[in-house]
C-alpha cells in the first residue's frame, strides 16, 4: 500500500505541471472550439493513469520521481528530487534534519510517516466512493416512478432540473413542469452529452478525482472539466441555430439552472455551470476560423508531447568533465565497448598505459560504489574500500553532478586516486584525482549478467559495511557482509534453479515472523523471518521467480531487534526486477 502511495503522489507531481500548462493554455485558447480544451482535459487524464511513460529531450516535467521509494526506505539522509534546484536547496536541509534516521534504528522516520499518509489516502479515496455511491441511491430513490417520454427521456415529478442519469443505459429525466418548448432545447443539450460519451467520462473524472483527492490541482482540473464539457455540448446544441433559436435556448437555461450549484459527483445536469457565463457564450457563439483550430489542434499537440513525456536520464559525461592528474596523459583512452557510459582511463594495474600514481602524498585503491546520495550543495559519491590497510568505513569524494551520474551507472568496481589528507574523524574527506573503471575479478556487472539478475543491498555505510561478492559458478552469487547495527556478520546467498546449501541449525518456531517486500515490478514477495532460541543464528528465506535467497547473519551476543536482517532482505527484493 505504501508503495502504491509514493507511486500515486510522484503522479500526481508530475500531473500537476500538465494540470497547470493547460489551465493557462485554456486561458489562451477562449476562442477555440471547447472540444479542443476537453481534447486537453483529456491528456491530463492520460498522464494520471499511465504508471509509465516514454523519455523525451522535449519533456517539460522537472522529475518524473520527486519522491523515490529507496530514498523513504533506507536513505540516512532523506532528500527529494524536484528537479528544481531552488525547491531542493530549500526543502532537503530540513527534510533531511527532520527525518534522518536514529543511529541503530530498523526503520526510517520517513518510512513511518509515508505508511500513515498511506492509510489516511485509503481513507479518502474510500470516503469519495462512498460519496458517489450515497448520491447515486438518493437520485435513484427520486426518479423512482418516472414515466417515459420518447426516446431514452423520461418525465419525473421529483426532478427540479433535467440530467441524465447511467452509464451503460443512460436515461435523460425532465421535471414535469417544463413546458415543450424548453422540453425541446434541453433534450439538444442533453442528447449532444450522450453522443459525445460524456455520460462516461464526468464519472470516469470523478474516479481520477477520488483517486488523487489529496491534490488541488487534480480538483481544479475537475471542476474545470465539468464546466468545459457544458460549454462544449452549448456549442453542439446552437451551432445551427439562428439568434431567436440562441435566446429560447438561453431562456430554457436560466429556467432549468440548478440551485446551489454543482454537486461533486452530480450527474450531468443541464442547468449546472456558470449560468451566466454560458448564456453570454452561448449569444455570441461563432464557428472558430480555420485558423484558430489549427492552432489549438498544435497547442494540444505540444502539450501532448512535452507533458506525457518524462525528461531524459543523463547516462554518459564527456572526458573533459572528469578530473584527472596531470600525470595521465592518455585520457582519452576508450574503454571496451560494453561499457559506453564513459571516455575515463583505465590505470596501469588493470593493464593499460596509465601509469600508477606514486607521488607523495596520493593513493590509489579499488572501491565499490555503494551509494548515491545528495546534499544541498554537491552530490557525495560513497565508495567502499577493499583494501584492508585503509582503515575507513567509507571515504566521500565530491563531484560534479555529471561525474556523479556516471559513477551511479557503472554501480561496479572503480579505481580511484586521491590525495591522502584525511582525518582520523568521520567522515574523512579526500581530495579527488581520478576516478576510473577498473578491470578486475569484482566485476559486478559481468556477475549480475552472468547470474541473470542485479543484488542490490541497502546503501548505507553505517549499516551495511565490507562488502564481498563471489560467484563459484553461473547459478551461484554470494555476498558477504557486515551489519553494523547487530555488529553481526552475515552472508547472502543467491541460488539460480536450486536450493541454498544452509548450515544444520534449529531455529525455534515460535519465534518466526513473516515480512513482506515489494519487487520494483509490483511483486509482492514474502520473507521466512527464522531466528535460534538464543537469536544468535538468523535466517531470511525468500524465493523470486527461479531464484532462491538466504540470508545468514551470526549474532555475537542474544538481541530483540533484528528488523535490521529483514529491512535487508526488503531492500534485495525493492531492486529485484
Amino acid at each position: 500500500m505504501e508503495a502504491v502511495f509514493i507511486k500515486i503522489f510522484n503522479m500526481s507531481i508530475a500531473a500537476g505541471w500538465l494540470i497547470l500548462a493547460v489551465i493557462v493554455l485554456r486561458f489562451l485558447l477562449q476562442k477555440a472550439p471547447k472540444w479542443l480544451t476537453c481534447t486537453l482535459w483529456a491528456i491530463v487524464a492520460v498522464r494520471l493513469i499511465c504508471p509509465f511513460t516514454f523519455e523525451s529531450a522535449f519533456s517539460l516535467i522537472p522529475s518524473a520521481e520527486t519522491v523515490s521509494p529507496a530514498v523513504v526506505r533506507y536513505a540516512p539522509e532523506p532528500a527529494i528530487d524536484s528537479g528544481i534546484p531552488a525547491i531542493d536547496g530549500m526543502l532537503n536541509p530540513m527534510i533531511g534534519e527532520t527525518f534522518a534516521p536514529a543511529p541503530g534504528a530498523s526503520v526510517n522516520p520517513l518510512d513511518i510517516w509515508a505508511f500513515a499518509a498511506s492509510i489516511i489516502w485509503v481513507i479518502g479515496l474510500v470516503a469519495m466512493f462512498e460519496y458517489a455511491f450515497i448520491s447515486f441511491l438518493r437520485l435513484r430513490g427520486k426518479v423512482r416512478e418516472a414515466v417515459p417520454l420518447q426516446n431514452h427521456a423520461w418525465i419525473c415529478d421529483g426532478v427540479k432540473s433535467p440530467f441524465i442519469l447511467g452509464i451503460v443505459k443512460p436515461r435523460i429525466y425532465l421535471s414535469s413542469s417544463i413546458d415543450a418548448e424548453q422540453t425541446k432545447y434541453v433534450l439538444t443539450h442533453e442528447r449532444a452529452h450522450l453522443k459525445r460519451g460524456d455520460h462516461i467520462w464526468k464519472p470516469f473524472s470523478y474516479v481520477l478525482l477520488a483517486v488523487y483527492w489529496f491534490h488541488p490541482l487534480v480538483w481544479a482540473a475537475y471542476i474545470l472539466f465539468c464546466r468545459d464539457i457544458e460549454f462544449a455540448c452549448d456549442e453542439r446544441a446552437v451551432k445551427d441555430m439562428s439568434f431567436d433559436g440562441k435566446k429560447a435556448y438561453c431562456h430554457a437555461l436560466l429556467s432549468c439552472s440548478m440551485p446551489g450549484g454543482m454537486r461533486v459527483s452530480y450527474p450531468l445536469a443541464f442547468g449546472e455551470g456558470r449560468i451566466k457565463e454560458r448564456v453570454k457564450h452561448v449569444l455570441h457563439y461563432k464557428r472558430p476560423a480555420l485558423w484558430a483550430m489549427l492552432a489549438a489542434v498544435g497547442a494540444c499537440a505540444v502539450v501532448a508531447v512535452c507533458f506525457l513525456t518524462d525528461p531524459e536520464t543523463d547516462v554518459s559525461v564527456e572526458t573533459t568533465d572528469v578530473p584527472y592528474d596531470d600525470m595521465s596523459e592518455t585520457s582519452n583512452t576508450p574503454h571496451d565497448d560494453e561499457f559506453e557510459t564513459s571516455n575515463v582511463p583505465y590505470g596501469d594495474e588493470f593493464g593499460t598505459a596509465n601509469p600508477p600514481h606514486n607521488d607523495v602524498g596520493t593513493i590509489t585503491f579499488v572501491g565499490v560504489i555503494v551509494e548515491n546520495t545528495m546534499d544541498s550543495v554537491k552530490p557525495l559519491i560513497l565508495v567502499q574500500p577493499i583494501e584492508a590497510e585503509i582503515s575507513y568505513d567509507h571515504i566521500c569524494f565530491v563531484l560534479p553532478d555529471d561525474m556523479a551520474d556516471w559513477a551511479t551507472q557503472i554501480n561496479s568496481v572503480v579505481s580511484i586516486t586521491c590525495k591522502d589528507a584525511f582525518e582520523e574523524t568521520q567522515p574523512p574527506f579526500g581530495e579527488l584525482i581520478s576516478i576510473s573503471r577498473a578491470e578486475s575479478s569484482h566485476d559486478l556487472q559481468a556477475m549480475f549478467r552472468t547470474f541473470g539478475i542485479s543484488i542490490q543491498l541497502p546503501g548505507n555505510s553505517n549499516w551495511i559495511q565490507n562488502i564481498e561478492y563471489r560467484q563459484p559458478d553461473e547459478d551461484h552469487l554470494e555476498i558477504d557482509y557486515h551489519d553494523a547495527i547487530l555488529d553481526a556478520d552475515c552472508k547472502l546467498l543467491s541460488i539460480r534453479d536450486g536450493m541454498p546449501d544452509l548450515p544444520d541449525i534449529v531455529y525455534d518456531e515460535t519465534l518466526e515472523e513473516t515480512w513482506q517486500g515489494t519487487s520494483s515490478s509490483g511483486q509482492a514477495v514474502y520473507i521466512n523471518l527464522q531466528r535460534s532460541a538464543d537469536s544468535t543464528q538468523v535466517l531470511a528465506s525468500w524465493e523470486y521467480e527461479e531464484y532462491q535467497f538466504a540470508l545468514l547473519a551470526d549474532v555475537p551476543a542474544k538481541t530483540g531487534d533484528l528488523g535490521a536482517i529483514a529491512k535487508t532482505a526488503i531492500t534485495v527484493i525493492s531492486h529485484l526486477e
